[in-house]
C-alpha cells in the first residue's frame, strides 16, 4: 500500500468517525429538545435541585428504614424521603406546593426547609441512639396495654399514640436511668407512663382549645367526638397511676401525681386569662412552668427514685428538667410565628387563634402603640383575624425583634440546663442529654 493510499484511507476513517459522532450529537440534541418541550407542555418541568434531592432521598430512605427498625424515631425522615423519591413534583405535592404559582426561589426555600427537617430528624435519632432498644420496648409496652383495653380505647388510643410524637420524655427517663447505672426494667415502664400522661394532656388540650389539627393529622376529638376523646384521656391518666401501683412505687406515684396536679393548675390559670393579652411575663412563665416544664422535670427525676442510692441526684435532675422544659416551650412559641403549617403540623399563629398570648406577643405589645394593642386584643378576644390581617401581625412581631429575644432567653435556659448537667455522672448518656438541649433549641417543628 502506497503512502498516498494509506493517507487517503486514514482521512476517510476519521471522516466516518466524525460523521458518526455528529450524528449521535444531533440525536441527543433532538431527544433533549423533545423532552424539554414535553415537560413545558405538561407544566412539570423539573429543576436540577429537585432531581438531586430525589436521588439523595432514594439513597437515604432505605438506610433510614434499616436503622430505625420500624420505630417512630425516624418516621418523619422516612415520610419525607418517600415523598420526594417520585421527583420534585411529588415533593411539591407532599408539601402542598403549586409549581405554577410558586417561583423557583420559593420552591428552593421549601426544599432547603425540608433538608433542614431531615437533618433535624437525624440529630434526634443520634440523641435517641444510646437507648434505642429500650425505646422499642416502650413501644411494645404500649401495644400490650392497648391489646388489653376496650376496643374503643384501643382504636382511639392507638391513633393518638401513633400520631408522630417524638418520645422525648420517655427517652429522658431511659437515658438518665442508664446514666445513673440502673439496670432493672422500671425505666421502660415509667418511660411509658410519662408518655401516657403527656398524651392525656394533649388529648384534653385539643378538646379545650377546639383544635382540629395536631402533628399534621386530624385531632382525636375531630375524628371521633369530645365525649369519647375526653374519656380516653381519662383512661390514660388512670392507667398510668395504676401502672405505678402495680410495682408499689409510692414515691414515683407521688412525683407523677404532683406533676399532673401542677399541669392541671397550669391549664386552669391559662383558661383564666384566655382571650386576654394583658398578661404579665411572670404569669406566662408560671403557666409554662406548670403546664410543660413540670412533666419534663418529673421524667428526669424518676430514675433517681428507683433506688435509694440514686436519691442524691434528684435535685439536679429536677432543675435540669425545668430548664429543658421551659426552653422547649419558648422555642415552640417562636415556631408558632416562623414555621409553615406543614412543618409544625398545625395552623400558624395557632396560639393567638385559640386566645392565648405567648411570650412573643407579650413582649411585642410592651413596645407597641395603643392602636396595635387594641387590634391584637380584638384578635385574641374573638379568636379571628378581623381587626388586623395575619400578615400585618406577623410583620409587627418580626420587626419588633421579639422573636430573637425569645430565642436568646431559650438559649440562656439551655445553657443553664447544661451547667446543671455537669453535676451528673460523666457518661455517653450525659453527653446525649447535653446534646438534647441544642436539638431542642434548634428544632424546626
Amino acid at each position: 500500500m502506497t503512502e498516498r493510499s494509506l493517507r487517503k484511507r486514514t482521512s476517510s476513517a476519521w471522516a466516518n468517525a466524525l460523521s458518526v459522532r455528529l450524528s449521535h450529537h444531533r440525536q441527543r440534541q433532538t431527544r433533549r429538545y423533545a423532552k424539554r418541550m414535553r415537560f413545558e407542555r405538561d407544566g412539570r418541568r423539573k429543576s436540577s435541585v429537585g432531581g438531586r434531592f430525589s436521588q439523595a432521598a432514594g439513597r437515604v430512605e432505605p438506610a433510614c428504614r434499616a436503622s430505625s427498625n420500624g420505630a417512630p424515631l425516624c418516621d418523619l425522615l422516612c415520610a419525607l424521603c418517600v415523598s420526594v423519591v417520585g421527583g420534585f413534583s411529588g415533593f411539591c405535592k407532599r408539601f402542598s406546593l403549586s409549581l405554577k404559582a410558586d417561583s423557583f426561589s420559593a420552591r428552593l426555600r421549601r426544599v432547603k426547609g425540608a433538608v433542614s427537617t431531615v437533618r433535624q430528624a437525624a440529630r434526634i435519632r443520634e440523641f435517641f441512639h444510646p437507648v434505642k432498644p429500650r425505646l422499642e420496648m416502650v413501644e411494645q409496652f404500649f401495644e400490650l396495654e392497648l391489646e388489653q383495653a376496650l376496643p374503643m380505647v384501643r382504636e382511639v388510643g392507638g391513633y393518638v399514640l401513633n400520631s408522630g410524637g417524638k418520645r422525648i420524655r420517655p427517652a429522658l427517663v431511659l437515658l438518665i436511668s442508664r446514666m445513673l447505672g440502673y439496670s432493672g426494667d422500671r425505666d421502660v415502664r415509667y418511660g411509658a407512663v410519662v408518655e401516657l400522661i403527656h398524651t392525656a394532656t394533649l388529648v384534653h388540650d385539643d378538646i379545650i382549645d377546639g383544635s382540629d389539627l395536631r402533628r399534621g393529622k386530624p385531632t382525636a376529638n375531630r375524628r371521633w367526638n369530645n365525649e369519647v376523646t375526653v374519656l380516653v384521656g381519662d383512661w390514660f391518666y388512670s392507667r398510668s397511676m395504676d401502672l405505678c401501683l402495680e410495682y408499689g412505687d409510692v414515691e414515683v406515684m407521688r412525683r407523677l401525681n404532683a406533676a399532673t396536679l401542677r399541669m392541671t393548675e397550669g391549664e386552669i390559670l391559662s383558661a383564666s386569662v384566655r382571650g386576654r393579652v394583658d398578661v404579665s411575663e411572670a404569669t406566662y412563665l408560671d403557666i409554662t412552668r406548670r403546664k410543660t416544664a413540670e412533666l419534663f422535670a418529673a421524667a428526669c427525676c424518676l430514675p433517681a427514685l428507683f433506688e435509694p442510692s440514686l436519691n442524691w441526684f434528684e435535685g439536679h435532675l429536677h432543675q435540669f428538667g425545668i430548664n429543658l422544659g421551659l426552653c422547649f416551650q419558648l422555642i415552640d412559641d417562636v415556631l408558632d410565628f416562623t414555621s409553615a403549617r406543614e412543618e409544625v403540623g398545625k395552623p400558624v399563629m395557632a396560639d393567638l387563634r385559640e386566645g392565648r398570648a405567648t411570650l412573643p406577643i407579650i413582649l411585642m405589645l410592651e413596645k407597641a402603640d395603643q392602636e396595635t394593642r387594641e387590634k391584637v386584643a380584638e384578635v385574641a378576644r374573638t379568636r379571628t383575624f378581623g381587626s388586623m390581617s395575619e400578615e400585618e401581625l406577623l410583620d409587627r412581631v418580626t420587626q419588633s425583634g421579639v422573636l430573637d429575644e425569645v430565642r436568646r432567653r431559650a438559649a440562656v435556659l439551655a445553657d443553664q440546663a447544661v451547667e446543671v448537667a455537669r453535676f451528673l455522672p460523666e457518661s455517653p448518656e450525659r453527653d446525649a442529654l447535653i446534646g438534647a438541649t441544642r436539638i431542642l433549641l434548634e428544632r424546626k417543628k
